[in-house]
C-alpha cells in the first residue's frame, strides 16, 4: 500500500507541475478540517428477555485525523487544477450490548467490541468559478479520488471472531462549493463533495479457526452509481 501511495503521488505532482509551467496566475494553499465525535445510550430493545432482565447499549466514536492539505494553481479567473492528499485518518469505535439478569446481576455481552478505521486518500479536482454573488465566490469541483480504506473489528464476546475489511478504488465526484474572502489573502472555503461513482476491490478476512486458512479470506471488485458516501469540508485558503 505504501508503495502504490508515494507512485500514486509522484505522478500527481509530475502533473501538477506540468500545469504550473503553464503560468497559472495563482497559487493558493488550503487546509481542510473535520472531526467529530459521537455517542449514544439506549435501554430500548425489539427483543424480550423477561421481566427481571435489563437491556443496556452504548455506542460511542471518536473520529480523529479529518485533516487534509491541498494545492490549487489558477489557470484563469474561471479554471482551476487541485490536489488535495489526507495523509491519514483513524477512527477509533467501542461498542457493546449488555444483558443483566436480575436480581443477582449477573450480565452477559449479547454483542460488542472495538473497532478500528484507518482511511487515506489522494484527490485531483478540476474547479470552475461562476460569477461572484456580493463577496461569495460559487463554484463546482469534479474530481478523481485514489483511496485505501481498513476497517477492523476486535469483539469482546469468545464466539466472534476477529475480521478485516480492506478496499482500495476510486471515487468520482461533483463538488459544490462556496469561496468566501476574509481579505486579500485569506478566504473560507465550504464544500460538499457528492459521489457519483465508486469503483473499488474489497477485501475480507476473518480469523475463524475452523475454516480453512485460504478460505478466511475473500475478495471482490465493486462498482457502484451514487454511492451512499456523505461528506463537508470546511477549508482554510491562503492566496500568493
Amino acid at each position: 500500500m505504501y508503495k502504490i501511495t508515494v507512485i500514486i503521488t509522484l505522478i500527481a505532482f509530475a502533473i501538477m507541475d506540468s500545469i504550473h509551467a503553464q503560468e497559472s496566475k495563482q497559487k493558493i494553499l488550503k487546509t481542510y478540517i473535520n472531526a467529530s465525535y459521537y455517542e449514544e445510550e439506549s435501554t430500548d430493545y425489539d427483543g424480550s428477555f423477561g421481566s427481571v432482565s435489563e437491556y443496556f447499549y452504548e455506542e460511542k466514536n471518536l473520529d480523529i485525523g479529518y485533516l487534509s492539505l491541498a494545492f490549487e494553481l489558477k489557470k484563469n479567473q474561471k479554471l482551476s487544477h487541485e490536489l488535495e492528499l489526507m495523509p491519514i485518518w483513524i477512527n477509533r469505535k467501542s461498542e457493546k450490548t449488555i444483558i443483566v439478569y436480575n436480581p443477582i446481576e449477573n450480565y452477559n455481552y449479547l454483542y460488542g467490541g472495538k473497532v478500528t478505521k484507518t482511511n487515506i486518500y489522494l484527490r485531483y479536482q478540476l474547479n470552475y468559478t461562476f460569477n461572484r454573488v456580493w463577496i461569495v465566490a460559487p463554484y463546482i469541483g469534479f474530481s478523481a479520488k485514489g483511496f485505501y480504506w481498513s476497517k477492523k473489528a476486535d469483539p469482546y464476546t469468545s464466539y466472534l471472531y476477529q475480521t478485516k475489511l480492506q478496499n482500495t478504488g476510486i471515487d468520482f465526484a461533483f463538488i459544490p462549493s462556496l469561496k468566501i474572502p476574509l481579505n486579500k489573502n485569506l478566504a473560507l472555503d465550504i464544500n460538499i463533495p457528492v459521489s457519483i461513482y465508486e469503483i473499488k476491490l474489497n477485501i475480507e478476512k476473518e480469523e475463524n479457526p475452523g475454516i480453512p486458512v485460504n478460505e478466511q479470506t475473500s475478495s471482490k471488485i465493486i462498482g457502484e452509481f451514487i454511492p451512499k458516501i456523505y461528506n463537508c469540508r470546511l477549508g482554510l485558503c491562503y492566496s500568493f
